[in-house]
């Protein structure tokens, strides 16, 4: 009889929970670096500016594995994302190529298209901000921005990412935007936030559309009408929404929480049929 074990090939996040667990990782934010090199993965750091530029890499040569990161990535949470990304590459089943060199747009989870650089994004959001601890803290906090700010300095990760995972996880009714020259770049709404997202030019009637008309854009949450961020059928003129936009002047980016002001809303919400 043979004595062979078939090992089912897991989610990206059913492998980092396997690195985490093995490597009894219990505290965060998770320190990438350290756990590569317990993988036998040697690590370093390299500038590519000006070359024909990837934000990370891993090489296998010979039984042995490198991964690289790109030095000149201005935020240290971005490199750790990117470390972790491709340390995904390594882990998972499957991604069995000897050379994965990773451009930005790869490393973005929100863009990946590329069914490895999906699963490679997946595998890092869930090495650094574990789906079980996101969603207890998401169940004691409101979305809203200092929720956010604090998954994203408690896990080591930049505000877009902690934005997202949040968005993914919440039980509330939520959507994360980042828009860049005047345009909706891309979204991402929770589960139960059922009205479609506008795409394309942003609306005037929102406040983030400000920040690239050379205004001032509020520094809280604002509360206004639905038509500026929601499209399709069945949205109440009287809904309220709540935007609060965040400016990354040195990036031309404006990062935007949607959510809706309180729970009695919308369980009022549900009775429309859309």
């Amino acid at each position: 009889m043979s004595h062979f074990e078939f090992k089912p090939r897991l989610s990206p996040a059913g492998y980092a929970r396997e690195v985490l667990h093995e490597l009894r990782v219990t505290s965060f934010p998770v320190n990438v670096k350290e756990l590569i090199r317990e993988r036998g993965i040697s690590y370093r750091e390299s500038d590519f500016r000006g070359v024909q530029a990837f934000d990370g890499c891993l090489i296998r040569r010979e039984g042995k594995a490198l991964i690289i990161v790109n030095s000149s990535i201005p935020y240290a949470e971005r490199r750790n994302f990117t470390a972790a990304h491709e340390l995904g590459h390594y882990e998972i089943k499957g991604h069995d190529q000897q050379e994965y060199r990773c451009s930005g747009r790869d490393i973005e989870a929100f863009k990946a298209q590329k069914i490895q650089e999906y699963e490679a994004n997946q595998f890092a959001a869930e090495l650094l901000m574990p789906e079980s601890l996101i969603r207890n803290r998401l169940g004691r906090s409101p979305f809203n921005l200092d929720t956010i700010k604090e998954l994203s300095y408690d896990f080591g990760t930049s505000l877009t990412s902690a934005a997202l995972r949040a968005v993914e996880l919440s039980p509330d009714r939520c959507a994360v935007v980042v828009s860049g020259d005047g345009r909706i770049l891309w979204s991402k709404k929770s589960e139960s936030f059922r009205y479609e997202l506008r795409s394309g030019l942003l609306s005037d009637d929102t406040y983030a559309a400000d920040f690239f008309k050379g205004l001032c854009v509020p520094e809280g949450p604002q509360r206004l009408g639905p038509r500026g961020w929601l499209s399709g059928r069945g949205i109440p003129d009287d809904l309220d929404l709540i935007e609060h936009s965040v400016c990354f002047s040195n990036l031309g980016l404006v990062l935007t929480l949607l959510y809706f002001p309180d729970t009695e809303e919308e369980e009022e919400e549900e009775t429309w049929d859309y």
